[in-house]
């Protein structure tokens, strides 16, 4: 019996002994849970949608002739235009990333259905009764660089290149018996620069919401048109031009 008693007095004590030495061992701290941010490093292709506003003048600067119009868009006066219209298209792009920079190059085309047309009266030597002036830019496109800061799941950047555009002017004089005579008529694709700067926040692991504003200026240039001689008018005109729009467009992309 005193051996059963001794037995189970030295167990009780080993096993306390055991769990004291336990207690006393230092707990592993717990690893904190940590919001990894996704990394804006890779390509991506995307579409957006948006509001534009084409700025556009056209003015007569020379002629062979002093047989011209002298009033309303006259001859020497700028005749400008303005129209609001929507815009859509497409874009791909690739980003790299260094710590919370974010560098990275992107093109775009972009589909507008600004023009606007624009008529008044005038008069000249030869009795011309009005004029009618159309300007539109049916497309941009542009190749640019961007770079900016990413603060976990959203981009703040600016953004600038090339920019290309397809614009056109339509100018010409009305008569009161004969055929309109032409001042400007024509379509030309233009190269010039964009500007500008947005916001883009990755609400998952592939996709992405944007949304900027873009500047394109396509610069000033000049043509030549000769005027209709059957409206007694046998000269060669040049008109200088110049086009610019503004955009601001939201979109999407999708990144691979």
């Amino acid at each position: 019996m005193m051996k059963k008693v001794l037995l189970a007095t030295t167990a009780i004590l080993a096993v306390s002994g055991v769990s004291a030495s336990a207690a006393d061992l230092p707990m592993k701290a717990a690893r904190p849970m940590v919001d990894v941010a996704p990394s804006w490093a890779g390509s991506f292709i995307g579409a957006h949608l948006g509001v534009g506003r084409m700025d556009a003048s056209t003015a007569v600067q020379s002629s062979t002739s002093s047989n011209i119009f002298s009033s309303g868009c006259s001859y020497g006066a700028s005749c400008s235009s303005a129209a609001t219209g929507v815009v859509g298209g497409v874009e791909i792009g690739h980003d790299w990333q260094k710590g919370s920079f974010v560098y990275g190059v992107a093109a775009d085309w972009t589909w507008t259905d600004l023009d606007k047309t624009r008529s008044g009266s005038t008069s000249s030597s030869n009795n011309a009764s009005g004029y009618s002036l159309k300007h539109q830019v049916d497309w941009l496109a542009s190749f640019r660089g961007r770079m900016g800061l990413a603060v976990q799941d959203t981009l703040v950047y600016v953004t600038g290149g090339l920019a290309l555009g397809r614009v056109g002017a339509d100018y010409r004089a009305t008569w009161a018996s004969n055929p309109p005579s032409v001042y400007s008529d024509m379509k030309k694709t233009r190269v010039g620069w964009v500007a500008g700067g947005g916001i883009e926040h990755r609400f998952d692991r592939k996709w992405s919401f944007k949304a900027e504003a873009l500047y394109y200026d396509l610069g000033s240039f000049n043509t030549s048109s000769v005027c209709n001689s059957s409206a007694g008018c046998d000269a060669t005109y040049t008109s200088n031009h110049h086009f610019s729009v503004i955009v601001g467009r939201v979109g999407v992309n999708y990144r691979f």
